[in-house]
């Protein structure tokens, strides 16, 4: 049980480390798989269409262009998935930075209605339109984020669950130690009054 636990923390750990170290190259191998996902079901997809065509039957058009659709995304997906992650993360700043500005201009138009003042109702918004521009200047950054939330957060539970099973090993160590202790002066105690009586009747003899 603490062997298991105590592997489980070092597992966790590195995985932690290799989380942070490597957030980018876990991305790309992310993305890589789900392109081989797209790949396996597209050509299954278009191979059964094809089979299932009888004496001089038409191609059937709809499995070659499900199958070949779903085959040409794995394709990119798995080839280049660097330009996959980049036009996804460009559309979610350029959906941020429009959603945000958006916002700030309708705060000024109500600002000029007098119907708000204070600044705080500016923060969200804002908030919103810098992350956009974040995304837009670092987006590969931007998508590894993820992953390194993810590493800290396996890395922070490794090191505690470390430190709790060496504490727990450290109380079993103690407890151990003061039950034999206690063990030892409970036999010394019985040895000594197995041997007093013994003593006394040796004193009357010779007395």
């Amino acid at each position: 049980m603490f062997r298991n636990s105590f592997l489980r923390a070092l597992i966790v750990l590195g995985i932690g480390v290799a989380l942070v170290g490597y957030a980018d190259v876990a991305l790309r191998y992310i993305v890589q798989a789900l392109g081989v996902l797209f790949i396996i079901p597209g050509l299954v997809t278009a191979f059964s269409g094809m089979a299932k065509r009888e004496g001089n039957e038409a191609m059937p058009v709809l499995p070659l262009i499900a199958g070949g659709g779903s085959v040409l995304l794995g394709v990119v997906l798995l080839l280049i998935p660097e330009f996959f992650i980049s036009i996804l993360l460009y559309l979610l700043a350029a959906l941020l930075l429009l959603g945000g500005g958006i916002q700030i201009t309708q705060l000024v138009l109500m600002r000029r209605e007098g119907m708000t003042s204070s600044w705080v109702y500016y923060l969200f918004p804002a908030t919103i339109f810098v992350v956009g521009i974040y995304i837009l200047v670092y987006p590969m950054e931007t998508a590894s984020l993820p992953f390194l939330f993810i590493g800290y957060a396996a890395i922070l539970y490794g090191v505690v669950e470390l430190l709790t099973l060496m504490r727990v090993s450290y109380f079993r160590r103690k407890a151990q130690m003061m039950a034999e202790r206690e063990a030892k002066t409970e036999t010394e105690l019985v040895e000594a009054e197995t041997t007093a009586p013994t003593e006394n009747a040796d004193a009357s003899k010779e007395a």
